[in-house]
């Protein structure tokens, strides 16, 4: 809705100036969605081979998910595990990574993580304390 309002300056013609939206109580409160749409999700189909189910992907699916994990680790805590926090900050800290780092759990005892390059990879593999908060 436009408010029309006349002014003295113009000859009391009406100008074409709407106010500023007006934001309700409700949707200042509602939260936000923090859900994130996945960047890619492979085609699949589900079958039964000798009575067990089976998913069948493309190949061109297999070879982007292969492209999308080839610098990925997977770390593995055999007693307890430190936060994702303390994880990142330690491999910030003492590592020496150059590049971008994505780390993520799997389930409480494997953390997911995601590397830029080859070099990184190796970088992570040679290293000599492979612990991790005392984990």
């Amino acid at each position: 809705m436009v408010a029309f309002a006349a002014s003295s300056e113009s000859g009391g013609t009406p100008t074409g100036t709407a106010p500023p939206p007006v934001k309700k109580y409700a949707s200042v409160l509602a939260p936000k969605s923090l859900a994130k749409t996945p960047e890619w999700i492979p085609d699949y189909r589900l079958s039964m081979k000798d009575g067990i189910p089976a998913i069948r992907f493309a190949p061109h699916d297999l070879l982007r998910s292969e492209q999308i994990m080839a610098y990925s680790l997977i770390l593995k805590f055999s007693e307890g595990r430190p936060s994702l926090n303390d994880i990142r900050s330690h491999i910030d800290l003492h590592w020496g990574l150059t590049g971008k780092l994505v780390v993520g759990m799997m389930d409480p005892r494997h953390v997911l993580l995601k590397l830029l390059s080859n070099s990184e990879v190796t970088k992570v593999l040679v290293r000599e304390k492979k612990h991790i908060k005392g984990y």
